[in-house]
């Protein structure tokens, strides 16, 4: 656990038996929960330091996490995305469907999206656990998620950004980088910053498709697949010092 003031390692959480795979942040800033390579995922008190609760149930490597006040949402190399009870670990619902691991997830109420080797996106109601509709466009293992209102954007291998309507399930455009996309984030009112395998970002105005910037070397020589929009301006500030 870092402390983003002064980038100073607050905490180190051990317990899990393989890599960590994926990591998010409660909602109160109080938990961590990470998902790991040894098929578990972990509920972390960050001021206690120590493991609350263990999920257990997925087969394989846990690959991607998020979550809402009442909900953590997991996908696996094992192909399927769990819901769990974020206090008890409990499984309350197996999500089935895709034939690859499912590596991206993102929520917009009770719509869960999952993105997937398969090159799907898939479209689920949480309450039901039924898959509402599945989105093919992509050729290459779906591998970032974002959604914001109607507005879903995936990431894929092949170096495509793909924008959809979530109420029609429609393709509205198709954004182009030089290689995989590895993280996604919408910015009011209508942007999008996409983070490429090649270190680039690039700032798109997803109304018009048009790239407003491309910051190139921002992410470079980094294991991770994440950058925010404050990393973003922090760091193109400095190469451009």
């Amino acid at each position: 656990v870092i402390c983003i003031d002064n980038r100073a390692v607050r905490t180190v959480l051990k317990g899990h038996l393989g890599a960590v795979l994926s990591v998010v942040l409660s909602l109160d800033g109080a938990a961590v929960y990470s998902g790991s390579e040894d098929m578990t995922i972990k509920r972390w008190d960050i001021e206690r330091k120590e493991c609350c609760t263990t999920f257990q149930g997925h087969t394989s490597a846990v690959m991607t996490l998020c979550l809402t006040g009442s909900r953590v949402f997991s996908g696996s190399i094992d192909a399927t995305v769990r819901i769990w009870n974020p206090k008890t670990g409990e499984c309350l619902n197996v999500l089935k469907g895709h034939s690859g691991c499912v590596f991206s997830l993102c929520v917009s109420g009770t719509h869960l999206f999952s993105g997937s080797w398969d090159t799907t996106v898939r479209f689920w109601d949480t309450q039901t656990g039924k898959c509402l509709r599945v989105l093919e466009s992509h050729t290459g293992a779906v591998l970032s998620l974002c959604v914001d209102g109607s507005t879903l954007v995936s990431g894929g291998a092949e170096g495509v950004v793909q924008v959809w309507r979530t109420d029609r399930g429609a393709r509205v455009r198709e954004l182009n980088h030089s290689g995989s996309v590895q993280s996604l984030s919408l910015f009011p009112p209508h942007y999008l910053f996409s983070c490429c395998e090649d270190g680039s970002v690039r700032m798109w105005d997803v109304i018009s498709g048009e790239c407003v910037q491309a910051l190139q070397d921002v992410v470079s020589n980094s294991t991770s697949t994440t950058i925010t929009i404050e990393e973003i301006y922090i760091r193109s500030n400095v190469n451009n010092a």
